[in-house]
Parts: structure tokens; C-alpha cells; sequence
């Protein structure tokens, strides 16, 4: 439940950290997109707050994936609006 999530947060069992993704990472997600013949947009987290956008950049040059397209964010968070 969520009362449980947040309590689990506030315990030792556990701790909020947070971890950009690798270049390798994205290597391995892009190359498996690219191998396909699939294009792919990757949208990441604000550049401002997080190397993420750097290394989807990176993978993607790396890779020579011309159909692939990187977008900076610019946010942290998105607020979905509710449908009723």
C-alpha cells in the first residue's frame, strides 16, 4: 500500500537513492532498438539536475543511430491530470 511505501522510506529496509543510468545502459537498450529497425525518442530527466541526457547523447553517438532523437526534458516530474 502506499502507507507502506512511504513507512518502508522512512526505515533503513529501504533508503530513497537515485542513479543516472549508464552509457552502456543505453547502449544496450538503443542497440536493441537500432538491431530491429526500430527509430526511438528518448526523453530524459532535466539536464540541469542529472547527467542522463549526456549519456543517452553519448550512447547514441557511440552507436551512429541516426533515428534515434534525445529530448531534454527540462523537468523533474509530470503531473498527469485525472479522467474521470
Amino acid at each position: 500500500s502506499k502507507a507502506e511505501f512511504y513507512a518502508l522510506l522512512q526505515s533503513e529496509k529501504l533508503p530513497p537513492r537515485t542513479a543516472q543510468p549508464s552509457p552502456y545502459e543505453f547502449i544496450n537498450a538503443l542497440q536493441e532498438a537500432r538491431d530491429c529497425g526500430d527509430g526511438a525518442v528518448v526523453i530524459t530527466i532535466s539536464s540541469a539536475l542529472s547527467g542522463t541526457f549526456q549519456g543517452a547523447v553519448l550512447a547514441r553517438e557511440l552507436l551512429g543511430y541516426e533515428t534515434c532523437y534525445v529530448v531534454d526534458s527540462l523537468l523533474v516530474s509530470v503531473i498527469y491530470p485525472r479522467h474521470k
